[in-house]
């Protein structure tokens, strides 16, 4: 056989190249033009192929997208940076040879730095080093080589100069003569230095002189000269100056503490006093320091009183002032003091003899209990005092009767400090954590020792201080609204309480909003349960209890009630629509619930003014409950009120002269809506006329928040009616309250309304089969009006409208290329995993099948 050539294979595959693919004629598209131009080319944009421009695309995003989409959860990535291995036109020897120049000039370049090998010429003064004539050193003294003989120039003709000059004219000098020259003009030179110099100083002298001259005729004084010129007035700038001389500079403030640093400094501040209070009450009292005891120059000593151990009576015998003067009154009562202590012993050795014990801190003991541990202390220093009897020498009596006076006073003033700071209140607490404990921790203070307790717990467990805190403080505030409502379920109800605990709940709340603000929804819910109860079995007898009304109020202080929903705000203002809307009024105190009940709802709308009909709903029938009824005509009204029944007249005044009746004080919380109030106790019609005029009011108000409702002629045009029917006493006395509101109704009913109409849209106009003629056509379609730059800005827009649409369309196929690798991915994964379940089932069945014939085996 012939052998085939070896560059055959080569020219074949080449040939193969260069063919271009046929288009498939199915797969192109011809674009529809609008008019056929007779001889016009066609564009490349007349004529497509999308499933060729589709495949590149494909291709493309193969190579790139889906290699980032593999690469996306990977740490590392190779990343070649070899010379020329990106560059698809140099072959493997060219790569590889362009590497090994760059290695070669990279080592010369290092070799070359430290190569010492050169001939170099090393020169001074332009002159070669290695010509340099060799002379004998010169002869030079000590003085002359003396730092200064020898300036610049010298020393460097002589030592580095070569001796340039001499050598240019000739000069045949010996060495030796030419250096005594060279000498000789280094000293003149130096002398000249030296004379300049002291000139310089004798002239500085004698300006200092002269300027002290002229400044002492300046300023007018009488020691520099003798003339003496008038002094100048001084100006209003001139005062400026110096005032501005003596103005106070602005000093750098300390920065502003942050609340961290703040809780911590309180904190540490409530455990020194703590600890100052407990070694008060073990009686131990530190003594005052010279800086405590200090005194200001500034005491006149007006309230200066001295101790009576320390007072002394001056006392004369034979003319003369005797040494051991005391006062009389010491000595009359130091058989007193001894007697008392006689006294105290006894009952110390009586209570050890029956084995007392002390009591504790908290405990409400007598006197002598209570501090027997000090007095206990007394006797041991007592024993020890004793044993040293033989060591000291024996006391006088005067000097024992004054020791024990002494120590009686002490003991004394000891135990009135232990008392004083066993009644004080401890500075730091613990959360409690029961409601039992809290109770139990609060009830037998003070309102105003139960505010500090708690605020002083609030401090000592604030959240920045350690971790748990948080949530000690949010057990805390559920604690405190639970105790809210025993404080307001007392007789009388505690509203001072309430009121000065709301801003240390606010403070809790804002520490932990989203848990305080799932205790008060839970308040609001046991609440809503225990009424939906009594709905349920039909047994709602009136309005709830006090406490359930101060709740619903503590939910405005604490939480925003503009807001369009609220978690706490929202389901408690439907609560209170239940509430007006199913709670029947049975007496008196139902109707001051209810009115409370729409103040409480007037302060969560104020903002939002959300329509609450429910309110409305209650004023008017609390105005029917007053109005007068005719006998032939049942008035329609809606629940919870009904138009017949016993309590149809609840608020309806007998009397009708009102003028005894005072309206300037209001109803309050306590008055009204007190639980162990009875039904009798409201029943007046000074009751009746303020329940009136407060609905009065109330109703003006919501008329006011309501005006800008186009339904508010209609919502209001019942109390309007209501009003009229009020008897003529009430009419009389409150006539200024219902010409107001009366007068408000009817100045927004006059303003004109717009009817409700469908949405007015501009006609659309007929369409036109008549030509657009143009003067000139050139295929593109003209664009009519504006300047240069308008035209630009315009083509501009429309191209960056076009990029964006092809942007958008890219992304989109590039998510849904992404989204089919996905889910080629998920389902490759699900076969594998299939498939491996199925070899272990096969392998299990194997096994199982192996194992029963083993057995089978065996039987036979």
């Amino acid at each position: 056989m012939a052998k085939k050539k070896k560059g055959s294979v080569d020219k074949v595959l080449s040939k193969k190249k260069n063919v271009e693919t046929k288009v498939n004629p199915f797969e192109v598209k011809l674009n529809k033009q609008k008019h056929d131009i007779l001889g016009k080319k066609m564009s490349k944009f007349d004529k497509g192929a999308p499933g060729l421009s589709r495949s590149k695309a494909m291709r493309k995003r193969k190579e790139k997208l889906l290699k980032e989409l593999e690469q996306k959860d990977s740490a590392n990535v190779f990343i070649d940076k070899r010379l020329g291995e990106n560059n698809p036109n140099l072959s493997v020897e060219e790569k590889m040879t362009q590497r090994f120049a760059l290695e070669k000039k990279r080592s010369h370049e290092k070799g070359s730095l430290f190569n010492l090998d050169e001939d170099i010429e090393l020169t001074h003064y332009g002159q070669s080093l290695a010509e340099m004539e060799k002379f004998e050193a010169p002869e030079i003294s000590d003085d002359d080589l003396d730092a200064g003989n020898l300036d610049g120039d010298v020393s460097s003709e002589l030592f580095g100069g070569f001796l340039k000059k001499s050598d240019e004219k000739g000069d045949d000098k010996p060495w030796k003569e030419r250096l005594q020259e060279i000498i000789s003009k280094s000293k003149k030179a130096k002398q000249e230095r030296q004379t300049e110099r002291d000139q310089a100083v004798e002239m500085t002298e004698k300006l200092d002189q002269q300027w002290k001259e002229l400044q002492a005729l300046v300023t007018g004084s009488k020691k520099g000269g003798k003339v003496e010129e008038p002094a100048r007035q001084v100006d209003d700038y001139d005062i400026a100056v110096r005032e501005l001389k003596f103005e106070i500079k602005g000093t750098p403030s300390d920065r502003l503490k942050t609340e961290e640093e703040l809780a911590q400094e309180e904190v540490e501040r409530l455990q020194n006093l703590e600890a100052d209070r407990q070694r008060r009450m073990r009686g131990v009292i530190e003594e005052k320091t010279a800086a405590s005891s200090h005194v200001s120059a500034d005491d006149l000593s007006d309230c200066y009183a001295v101790d009576k151990k320390f007072r002394q009576v001056l006392k004369y015998e034979e003319g003369k002032v005797c040494d051991d003067a005391s006062e009389d009154g010491e000595d009359e009562g130091a058989d007193e003091d001894k007697d008392y202590q006689s006294e105290d012993e006894d009952k110390e050795s009586e209570e050890d003899a029956s084995g007392g014990e002390v009591e504790d801190e908290d405990s409400d003991s007598s006197d002598d209990d209570s501090f027997a541990d000090i007095e206990s202390d007394d006797d041991d220093d007592a024993k020890n005092s004793q044993r040293d009897i033989g060591k000291t020498e024996p006391k006088k009596p005067d000097e024992e009767t004054k020791t024990k006076s002494t120590q009686r006073v002490d003991l004394k003033a000891r135990k009135e400090v232990m008392e004083a700071a066993r009644k004080e209140l401890p500075y730091t607490f613990e959360v409690p954590g029961s409601y039992e404990e809290l109770v139990e921790l609060l009830q037998e203070h003070s309102i105003m020792d139960q505010l500090v307790i708690l605020q002083r717990m609030k401090q000592c467990n604030h959240p920045s201080l350690a971790e748990g805190n948080k949530q000690k403080l949010e057990g805390l505030f559920s604690l405190m609204l639970e105790y809210v409502g025993l404080a307001v379920e007392s007789d009388p109800p505690q509203l001072g309480l309430v009121d000065n605990l709301t801003p240390l709940l606010y403070d809790l709340c804002q520490l932990s909003p989203v848990q305080c603000a799932q205790s008060m929804l839970q308040v609001i819910r046991n609440h809503q349960g225990e009424f939906q109860n009594q709905a349920e079995s039909r047994k709602i007898r009136g309005f709830p209890t006090l406490d359930v009304l101060i709740h619903l109020k503590l939910v405005s202080v604490l939480f925003p009630t503009s807001d369009f929903r609220h978690s706490v705000v929202t389901p408690t203002m439907l609560f209170m629509s239940q509430l007006l809307s199913q709670c029947p009024v049975v007496h008196e105190r139902d109707a001051a619930a209810g009115l409370y009940l729409c103040t409480l709802v007037y302060e969560y709308v104020s903002s939002s003014k959300r329509y609450f009909p429910e309110a409305i709903n209650f004023l008017r029938g609390l105005l029917f409950l007053a109005a007068e009824k005719s006998k032939d005509k049942v008035e329609s009204v809606l629940p919870p009120f009904k138009p017949v029944g016993k309590s149809v007249d609840l608020l309806k005044v007998e009397k009708k002269d009102l003028s005894d009746i005072s309206m300037t004080e209001r109803l309050t919380i306590s008055q009204t809506l007190s639980s162990s109030l009875y039904k009798s106790s409201l029943n007046t019609d000074e009751f009746r006329v303020k329940m009136i005029s407060s609905c009065l009011d109330l109703s003006l108000k919501f008329s006011q928040l309501y005006e800008e409702l186009s339904a508010h002629s209609e919502i209001f045009q019942p109390l309007d009616q209501m009003i009229g029917k009020l008897p003529k006493g009430v009419s009389h006395l409150l006539k200024e309250k219902i010409s107001s509101l009366k007068e408000h109704i009817a100045a927004v009913k006059c303003r004109t309304r717009k009817y409700l109409s469908m949405q007015s849209k501009k006609p659309q106009p007929l369409k036109m089969f008549e030509p657009k003629i143009e003067t000139i056509f050139d295929g593109k379609k003209k664009r009519s009006g504006g300047d240069k730059e308008y035209n630009e800005r315009q083509r501009l827009i429309h191209k960056h409208r076009r990029e964006m649409k092809g942007a958008i369309r890219e992304i989109r196929r590039d998510v849904q290329f992404i989204g089919r690798q996905q889910l080629d991915a998920q389902i490759q994964k699900d076969k594998e995993r299939k498939k491996r379940v199925r070899d272990i089932h096969q392998m299990l069945a194997e096994q199982e099948g192996d194992f029963k014939a083993l057995k089978r085996k065996k039987k036979s």
